[in-house]
């Protein structure tokens, strides 16, 4: 009988952990993609593409991710998307930017024109090039405080006050180094920043006039801009992260020499608790001082893909990792 008892209770106990060993392994926010805990997300948990181009995380950490197949979208985490379309509204299914405003407002920047919806994805509706955007090819989107909304295109800075029914233009004419804006960061004041092909343009009236830097900077076609709590300005291009105290009056460019995963920056990113997060061709670089020294995640630690084309951290320090090959989450 204590044989029987004892084989019974093995073939249960083996049961268990073959149906926890099943939950876990179907479930992407639970699996460990190595030994820092990466899980893989792909077009088989309902992603449009396993290109993302960029993410955006709201104020109930729902996870919005633009892709090469549309605007997907997880209301649990990442374990699972719906995906919407130009059968659902959208424009282009390439999607290159996402942003939620404090009204719940969506705006989709595709590579024809941008998609506004008022209900939550439900429906959209599109501008273009005929309702006075500056072009079609939008590079990143943001609202600031007022609610005026800012769209960064290839062919200048449009801004819209009335919740995009109309649009005006900012160009070289009005003190833009270039036309051809790659990214846009709103600070907490309220301040606009703008890296272009050509420099760094910022703004502290709205956009009604502006200052370029290109001094200090190791190139002037830059990709990415982000400025912390503190004022502290992050550059990135393709010859590095550049870093500023001082407003933009000095920089210091940290590359591989310092540390950085790759000399290539695709975006930048500062978690609540000051952590930087860089997204570069090589990895993910993370830094806790500043950018003073870097340690490195890719592939080889459980990455989807060493090409990092976005990240953003919510508020429990989860990370969300866009890749060129699927999106990486690590808990």
């Amino acid at each position: 009988m204590k044989t029987c008892l004892l084989s019974k209770l093995c073939y249960f106990t083996l049961v268990l952990l073959v149906l926890a060993c099943g939950r876990e392994l179907t479930n992407p926010a639970q699996s460990s993609g190595g030994s820092t805990g990466f899980s893989a997300v792909s077009t088989s948990n309902g992603l449009g593409s396993d290109v993302i181009n960029d993410l955006f995380l709201d104020s109930v950490s729902t996870i919005y991710a633009g892709t090469d197949g549309g605007l997907s979208v997880s209301y649990n985490g990442g374990s699972s998307f719906t995906n919407l379309t130009t059968t659902t509204g959208l424009p282009s299914n390439k999607v290159t930017a996402v942003y939620v405003d404090n009204l719940n407002r969506v705006f989709v920047g595709t590579d024809s024109g941008i998609a506004i919806s008022t209900d939550q994805g439900s429906s959209f509706t599109t501008k273009n090039t005929s309702h006075g955007l500056a072009s079609n090819d939008i590079r990143d989107i943001a609202v600031d405080h007022r609610g005026t909304l800012y769209i960064a295109t290839a062919a200048g800075l449009s801004i819209s006050t009335d919740n995009g029914q109309s649009f005006t233009t900012k160009t070289t004419t009005n003190g833009l180094e270039s036309n051809n804006l790659n990214d846009l960061f709103i600070d907490s004041v309220g301040s606009l920043y703008l890296a272009t092909a050509n420099g760094l343009s910022y703004s502290f009236d709205g956009g009604e006039s502006f200052t370029s830097i290109t001094s200090g900077l190791p190139s002037a076609s830059l990709t990415s801009i982000y400025v912390d709590e503190s004022g502290l300005i992050y550059i990135g291009s393709a010859s590095g992260l550049s870093v500023s105290s001082d407003r933009g009056g000095s920089f210091t460019t940290k590359t591989t020499t310092d540390g950085l995963g790759n000399n290539s920056v695709n975006e930048i990113f500062v978690d609540t608790s000051g952590t930087l997060y860089v997204a570069t061709a090589g990895g993910l670089s993370t830094s806790t001082n500043r950018g003073r020294s870097f340690s490195n995640l890719s592939s080889t630690q459980g990455l989807s893909d060493n090409n990092v084309l976005d990240i953003v951290v919510d508020r429990n320090g989860f990370q969300y990792i866009a890749t060129a090959n699927q999106l990486s989450i690590k808990r």
